[in-house]
C-alpha cells in the first residue's frame, strides 16, 4: 500500500479537500461560519482544558456503572451484527464511485489491492471520526488515549466485520457458501452467540414483563451476560469493548492485543472475499473497457396517494415532495411503523402495568418534544431541496405563494404526523395511571392542547427554514449535498440560533395572551383552561405564518436562479 499509487491518490485527495476548504474561506459566508465554529470549539473544548475545570475533564463515570455499560454495549453490538446477517441490505458491499469505476477497474491492478484501498480509505475516515468523538466524549472514567485508540479499534473492527458479512451473504445467496469455510464458521459463531444470548436474557425479559422494573431487569441482564457460557458465546464482542475502559497504558496494551488480532482476522476475512467483489464489479468493468455504460435504471416509487386530475396546486406539490421521501412515505410503511407500538402502548396502559408505563411514557414524551424541536431541521423535502431547480419551478403555472405552501406543508406534515404518533403512544401508556392522579377530563384537555400546539410550532419552524433559503439564497447551501467542516458547523449554529430567536418572537404574542387566559381560567376549570389558551396561542402563530408566507411568496417570484448557492 505504501509503495502503490493508492497512497498518492489518498494523499492528493486529502490535500485537495483541505485546499478547497481553505480557499472557500475567502467568501464571507464561509469565513463567518468558520469564526463561529472555531469560537464554539474554543469556548466549550479548548478553554475548559486550559483552565483544568471539571467541564474539560468530562463527567466521571462511577465504577458501578462501567460494568453494566459494557454489557449494554456488547448487547447492542450483537444486535447490529445479527441484523446485518439476517436482514436484507440493498447497497453493494463495496461501492465504487464513477471515477473509480472509470480509472481503477480498467487499470492493471489486482482486485485485492482495490479492496485493500477501499477498506484502508474508510479507516482514515474512521480515525477522524474517532478523534472528534474523543474530544466530545472524554470522561474521567477512562484515559483519553484509551478512548481514542479503543474507539478506533471498535469502529474499525465493526466496519470490517459488517463488510465481511455483506460479502459472505452474497456468497451464501449465490449457492457457493458450502465451499467457503470462513463463511460457514462465521455463520455458526453468530448462531451460537445468538442462542446463548437469547437463553441468558430470557429471565430478564420475563422479569421486565411481570414487574415493569427496568433497573432490576438491567441488573439481571448484566448477571446473565456474565455467565460462563454466555461470556464465551459473546467473547468477540467483549474483546472489542474492553479497550475502551482499560487503564492506559498497561491495561490497554493487554486488552488491545486480542482486539487487534480480531481486527486483523476480519481484515483477512474481507480480503478472502475477492471473488464476490470481482463478480459484483465485473459488469461495470466490462462496460468501461468496451467504452459503453448502461444507463441508470429509473427509480420507481409508490405514490403516497392518488393525485386527482383537478384540484389545488398545493396538493400536487405535497404529492411530489412526499414521493421525494421514497419508500418511507406510504400508507403501508405508516401502518408497519405506527400500529405495533400504539397497540403495545394501549395494552400496557389497559393492563395497568404502572412500572412499564412509568418507564416508557417519559421516553415517549421526550421523543415527542425532540421531534418537534429538531424534526424541521432533519426533514428537508421542501424548498431546501427544490430550490436548486428554481429555473424549472419558475416555468410552472403556479404563484410563488402556492408553491411555498405546498413545499411547507409537505415537510411540516411529515414531522407533525411523527409527533402525533408519539403522542398516541404516550396517551396509550397514560391509561395505566390511576384516575385519582389526573382525571380523564384533564388528560383529554392536555392531549388536545398538545395536538393543537405542536403542529403550529413545527409549521413556524419550517417556514423560518424556508424563509432563510428564499431571502438569503447565497448564504445557504441547498439541495441534497450537505456542507462539512468547521465553517459548515458554524453556519448551522447560526441558523439554529436565528430560528430559535425568530420562533421565540413569533410565539411571544400568543404566549402572553394564552398565558393570561390560563392564569384566570385555571382556578375556575382547572386543566380545561389549557385548551382555549393553546387555541389562542396556536391561532396567532398560524396567522403570523400565513402573513409571512404571503410576503415570502412574492420574494420567491422575484428570486433569480443565479443567486442560489449550489455548493
Amino acid at each position: 500500500m505504501l509503495d502503490s499509487p493508492f497512497l498518492y491518490l489518498l494523499v492528493c485527495t486529502v490535500k485537495n479537500r483541505v485546499l478547497s476548504r481553505v480557499r472557500r474561506l475567502r467568501e464571507p459566508k464561509y469565513a463567518i461560519g468558520a469564526i463561529v465554529g472555531v469560537a464554539y470549539l474554543y469556548v466549550w473544548l479548548v478553554r475548559p482544558v486550559r483552565l483544568g475545570s471539571q467541564a474539560g475533564r468530562g463527567v466521571g463515570l462511577p465504577p458501578s456503572v462501567i460494568a453494566p455499560l459494557q454489557s449494554v454495549a456488547i448487547f447492542f453490538l450483537w444486535l447490529i451484527v445479527l441484523s446485518r446477517w439476517f436482514l436484507p441490505v440493498s447497497r453493494q458491499p463495496l461501492q465504487l464511485s464513477a471515477s473509480e469505476r472509470d480509472f481503477l477497474l480498467p487499470a492493471p491492478l489486482a482486485r485485492r489491492r482495490i479492496i485493500r484501498y477501499k477498506v484502508l480509505r474508510s479507516l482514515v475516515g474512521i480515525l477522524f471520526s474517532t478523534a472528534i468523538i474523543t474530544v466530545f466524549a472524554r470522561t474521567a472514567a477512562t484515559s483519553a488515549w484509551s478512548l481514542l485508540a479503543g474507539t478506533f479499534l471498535l469502529f474499525a473492527t465493526v466496519r470490517l466485520h459488517l463488510l465481511g458479512i455483506a460479502l459472505t451473504r452474497a456468497t451464501l445467496l449465490e449457492g457457493r457458501g458450502h465451499r467457503d469455510l470462513a463463511a460457514l464458521v462465521a455463520l455458526v459463531v453468530v448462531i451460537a452467540a445468538t442462542c446463548g444470548a437469547v437463553w441468558a436474557l430470557a429471565p430478564a425479559v420475563v422479569h421486565m414483563q411481570r414487574t415493569g422494573d427496568l433497573g432490576a431487569a438491567l441488573e439481571l441482564a448484566h448477571e446473565a451476560l456474565s455467565q460462563r457460557g454466555v461470556t464465551i458465546a459473546l467473547l468477540p464482542f467483549t474483546v472489542m469493548i474492553r479497550p475502551l475502559f482499560a487503564a492506559w497504558p498497561a491495561g490497554f496494551a493487554l486488552a488491545a492485543v486480542p482486539a487487534v488480532l480480531l481486527a486483523l482476522a476480519n481484515y483477512a476475512w474481507v480480503l478472502r472475499s475477492e471473488g464476490t467483489f470481482e463478480q459484483s464489479t465485473g459488469a461495470s468493468e466490462h462496460e468501461v473497457v468496451e467504452g459503453r455504460r448502461a444507463p441508470a435504471r429509473p427509480v420507481f416509487r409508490r405514490a403516497p396517494f392518488n393525485l386527482p386530475v383537478r384540484g389545488r396546486a398545493e396538493s400536487a406539490i405535497v404529492w411530489k415532495n412526499l414521493i421525494m421521501l421514497g419508500r418511507y412515505a406510504s400508507v403501508t410503511m405508516l401502518v408497519r411503523v405506527a400500529v405495533p407500538p400504539i397497540v403495545v402502548a394501549v395494552v400496557i396502559g389497559a393492563s395497568h402495568r404502572t412500572g412499564l408505563a412509568a418507564t416508557f411514557m417519559p421516553i415517549a414524551m421526550a421523543l415527542c418534544c425532540g421531534v418537534t424541536g429538531f424534526g424541521p431541521y432533519m426533514v428537508r423535502n421542501d424548498l431546501r431541496q427544490d430550490l436548486v431547480r428554481l429555473s424549472v419551478l419558475k416555468t410552472w403555472p403556479i404563484s410563488g405563494k402556492r408553491l411555498l405552501w405546498g413545499e411547507i406543508l409537505a415537510s411540516s406534515g411529515v414531522v407533525s404526523l411523527l409527533v402525533a404518533l408519539l403522542m398516541l403512544i404516550a396517551g396509550g401508556l397514560s391509561l395505566a395511571a390511576p384516575s385519582e392522579a389526573l382525571p380523564w377530563r384533564d388528560r383529554l384537555a392536555v392531549g388536545i392542547s398538545a395536538i393543537v400546539m405542536f403542529p403550529a410550532l413545527i409549521l413556524a419552524q419550517v417556514v423560518i427554514q424556508n424563509a432563510t433559503v428564499v431571502l438569503f439564497p447565497g448564504w445557504v447551501a441547498v439541495g441534497p449535498a450537505r456542507l462539512r467542516g468547521i465553517e459548515a458547523m458554524g453556519q448551522q449554529m447560526l441558523m439554529f440560533a436565528g430560528t430559535v430567536l425568530l420562533l421565540a418572537i413569533g410565539v411571544l404574542p400568543g404566549a402572553l395572551l394564552g398565558g393570561l387566559l390560563l392564569l384566570f381560567g385555571f382556578p375556575l376549570v382547572g386543566w380545561l383552561a389549557t385548551v382555549p389558551a393553546t387555541l389562542v396561542a396556536a391561532t396567532l402563530l398560524v396567522g403570523e405564518v400565513v402573513l409571512a408566507v404571503h410576503f415570502l411568496g412574492m420574494a420567491l417570484e422575484r428570486l433569480d436562479p443565479s443567486a442560489i448557492d449550489l455548493a
